[in-house]
C-alpha cells in the first residue's frame, strides 16, 4: 500500500512531502513546499471537513482521521485517500504529521468485486430460469408421450 506522508504547520502549510506524495500526485515537493494543504491537494465540496480534522489536531492536540478523501492530482486527476493526522510539537510549535493511504487500488479491486458479484446474480438468475424451463419442456414431453395417439385404441 503506497503512503504519502506530509508535514504542515500550524497555518496549513506544507512543511514536509515524501517521495510517495510526490510519485503519486505529480507535484514536485520543493515547489508544493509553503503551498496550502487543504485547498492545493483536496476537492473544494470536502474543504470544510479537512478544515475541521485540521483545526482539531492543531487546536486541540489530537489525532483526527478521515476516510475516502478526494484528492487533486497535478494532471487533473483524483484519487481517494484514508487520510490520518497526528499532531506534534516542535519549539513549541504545533504542527500535525499527516500519513495518508492510497485507496484507489483498493477501491478499484472492490468495484471489480461488486461488477462480478452482480454478475454471479445475473447468472444464477438465468441459470434458474434456465432449470426451470427445463423442467416445463421436460413435463411437456411426458404429457406429449402418455397422450393417446390418434388411431390407437379405436376399433
Amino acid at each position: 500500500v503506497r503512503q504519502p506522508v506530509l508535514g504542515v504547520d500550524r497555518n496549513g502549510l506544507i512543511t514536509f512531502w515524501n517521495q510517495t506524495a510526490e510519485i503519486l500526485t505529480g507535484f514536485d515537493g520543493p515547489a508544493i513546499y509553503e503551498h496550502e494543504f487543504v485547498s492545493t491537494l483536496v476537492d473544494p465540496a470536502e474543504h470544510t471537513t479537512l478544515y475541521q480534522a485540521l483545526s482539531k489536531v492543531l487546536v486541540s492536540g489530537r489525532c483526527a482521521e478521515l476516510d475516502e478523501v478526494s484528492v487533486r492530482y497535478q494532471g487533473g486527476e483524483v484519487g481517494k485517500w484514508a487520510i490520518a493526522f497526528s499532531p506534534t510539537s516542535e519549539f513549541g510549535h504545533t504542527r500535525a504529521f499527516v500519513v495518508c493511504t492510497d485507496l484507489s487500488e483498493i477501491l478499484r479491486l472492490r468495484d471489480q468485486a461488486l461488477v462480478m458479484r452482480g454478475e454471479c446474480v445475473s447468472s444464477a438468475a438465468k441459470l434458474t430460469k434456465m432449470e426451470m424451463t427445463n423442467k416445463l419442456l421436460q413435463q411437456q414431453i411426458l404429457d406429449l408421450q402418455n397422450e393417446p395417439r390418434r388411431g390407437e385404441g379405436e376399433v
